[in-house]
């Protein structure tokens, strides 16, 4: 049974035989090819081609901010990596003042 199928199945409320394991890998692709680290063997995958040859589901957020082109979105908002005078000026831009 594919990751694809393992996934309906549980969705739709059937059970499985074991644990349905669909890792964060973006965020360790994203920051391994950033830094030229990615092992040797995957250096010219994509994340679905990595995900794809270890047989694991595919984990996305929408939108991914990693492609935006603006370097600031590179801060991880998941883990708390926004930066805070970036928020203030936001919340100052939305609100008029502080």
């Amino acid at each position: 049974m594919t990751v694809r199928e393992r996934m309906l199945r549980k969705l739709s409320g059937s059970g499985l035989d074991d644990l349905l394991f669909v890792p964060r890998l973006d965020i360790w692709y994203n920051a391994n090819k950033a830094q030229g680290l990615l092992p040797d063997r995957y250096r010219n995958y994509t994340l679905d081609q990595v995900l794809e040859d270890l047989g694991l589901g595919y984990h996305s957020v929408i939108p991914d901010f990693t492609h935006t082109g603006d370097v600031s979105n590179l801060h991880h908002r998941a883990l708390g990596g926004i930066c805070q005078d970036r928020l203030r000026q936001d919340l100052m831009k939305s609100s008029g003042s502080l």
